[in-house]
């Protein structure tokens, strides 16, 4: 970084602040903020405005140094079978709280490592969200994607149920900062990863990278 030091004395460095990923942030939650609010807010949704839809998938193989973000390390698909039985159970819940005909114009998966989930899963939970939300005109459905935790058969079932856009995890080419940073991930790995996924049609990447 060129302006080091200039950011140094204006004190970007000094401030201690929480690291937020989700809206709203974790402050300006309450006692009051329950079941009940949910559903009460959930059922003013205006069904002729598409939604968003995120989900997560909070399981990672590895756990890489650098990372905030709410996973947990696993190394059997128990945990992870078990936790998409829930989020069907609360799909199902959602149908019958929601405005008919409420629909879905954005969906992302997000993680921990959404593709750690193998085709089998990866059809159980986007049929699962379909059942709730149907998709709008000009869908869009973005997936996380570890190249260490993919292969040609979870892209494509992720290609058969709309991923339109994939964001690719890179963080470094640099081996020494992958080592560093606990994410070894050969090039070779990223460029089979691409390559599959424009040859299932997803023409959308963009990449996750790390800095400084």
């Amino acid at each position: 970084m060129e302006h080091i030091e200039h950011l140094r004395a204006l004190g970007l460095f000094d401030a201690r602040v929480p690291r937020y990923t989700s809206y709203p942030t974790a402050a300006v939650f309450s006692p009051r903020i329950g079941a009940a609010f949910q559903s009460e807010a959930l059922a003013e949704l205006d069904p002729r405005i598409p939604v968003s839809v995120y989900i997560h998938i909070p399981f990672c193989e590895r756990l890489c140094w650098f990372c905030a973000c709410h996973t947990q390390g696993t190394q059997t698909l128990a945990p992870v079978e078990g936790y998409i039985e829930t989020l069907e159970a609360e799909l199902a819940l959602l149908r019958h709280i929601l405005p008919r005909g409420l629909r879905m114009g954005q969906l992302h998966w997000g993680g921990g490592t959404p593709t750690i989930l193998p085709p089998i899963l990866i059809h159980r939970l986007a049929r699962a969200i379909r059942d709730v939300f149907e998709p709008a005109e000009n869908f869009e459905f973005s997936v996380e994607i570890d190249p260490t935790m993919v292969d040609r058969a979870k892209i494509d079932a992720l290609a058969a149920e709309g991923m339109t856009r994939a964001s690719i995890g890179i963080q470094d080419f640099a081996p020494e900062v992958q080592q560093a940073i606990g994410r070894e991930q050969p090039f070779e790995l990223t460029q089979v990863c691409v390559a599959d996924l424009r040859a299932a049609g997803i023409l959308s990447l963009n990449t996750d990278l790390v800095y400084g």
